[in-house]
This record gives C-alpha cells, sequence and structure tokens, in this order.
C-alpha cells in the first residue's frame, strides 16, 4: 500500500513537472499580448482554443494550487483565467515554473496530495 502510494506521489509530481514546462514555454510567448488584461479575456479576444484547454485542464488547475503559495498575487485568485497578463513577469511566475519543470518541490498541496494525508 506505501508503494502504490509512493509510486502515486512520483507519478503526480512528474505531471506537475511536465504541465509546468507546457505553460512556461507558452507564457514565455506570451508578451505580445499585453493589450489585453486577464488570460480569459486573451483567450477571448484571441480565440486560442488549445490555450484555453491548457490553462482550464484538470492537472493545470492542480498545478496552480501548488503554486498559491509561492506567488502572491495567486492567493486571491480562483483559476489561471483570472490571471494578469501583467502579473506573468513581475510576480516571479516564470522562475517558479522553472523550478516546477525541473520537478523541485512545491510547498501547497492540490485535492490529489490532500488525499493522500
Amino acid at each position: 500500500m506505501i508503494q502504490t502510494r509512493l509510486n502515486a506521489e512520483k507519478r503526480h509530481r512528474i505531471r506537475l513537472s511536465d504541465r509546468a514546462q507546457e505553460l512556461l514555454t507558452e507564457l514565455q510567448e506570451f508578451f505580445p499580448y499585453r493589450n489585453t488584461d486577464t488570460l480569459e479575456e486573451y483567450v477571448y479576444t484571441s480565440d486560442d482554443i488549445s490555450f484555453a484547454n491548457l490553462i482550464t485542464e484538470f492537472r493545470s488547475q492542480n498545478l496552480f494550487d501548488h503554486l498559491k503559495s509561492e506567488i502572491p498575487e495567486f492567493k486571491n485568485l480562483k483559476e489561471w483565467k483570472e490571471l494578469k497578463v501583467t502579473s506573468i513577469q513581475s510576480s516571479g511566475l516564470l522562475d517558479v515554473l522553472g523550478r516546477v519543470a525541473e520537478q523541485q518541490q512545491i510547498k501547497h498541496k492540490c485535492e490529489v496530495c490532500e488525499k493522500w494525508e
């Protein structure tokens, strides 16, 4: 039972790392779109369905929940689409995503992790 839990936790960390890399790649290219206020507005005005799917998918939400303790701007947000475009660079988000992509430990728990406690 313990080994199964450890394997599940490892898979979860790998999936979060993969998602962090995907988001990092997308958000590093994001700066031409500063004329939009939030990621939701960007998706609406650009009709970028693949990005919309990326930021609303379950794993992305898990990652967002983990990042709440790392990034002060996330504290009062519930999901990626509420994030202000101008916060992408100023919040240190790209650095944190880079660390998570390298599978460094993140503090906060998501709904998946909380089940293992």
